[in-house]
């Protein structure tokens, strides 16, 4: 059974990787992170390494899209391209 995680779950995870890093790197949310982050909903069931171009080519101009959340450390955490996240749910 796998524990439902929540936003501050989400926000410990960013302190560490901003903390653990080595270099400079930027990390995209998408699904039920960015869904959390934004107070969409309380928890998810888990964070996925998966991408909107798993399922479909990349769409001109999505890093310009994709909704800056926060620097910890030498890393930027960004919401992917919005657009792209709902397309590649169809």
């Amino acid at each position: 059974m796998r524990s439902e995680i929540d936003s501050q779950t989400i926000e410990k995870l960013m302190d560490v990787l901003g903390k653990e890093a080595r270099g400079s790197g930027r990390i995209y949310f998408t699904g039920g992170a960015s869904a959390l982050l934004i107070g969409w909903r309380e928890s998810t069931v888990d964070i996925e390494l998966a991408s909107p171009q798993d399922f479909l080519p990349p769409l001109p101009r999505w890093r310009d899209r994709s909704v800056f959340i926060e620097r910890k450390g030498q890393i930027s955490f960004y919401h992917y391209d919005f657009t792209a996240q709902a397309l590649s749910k169809l």
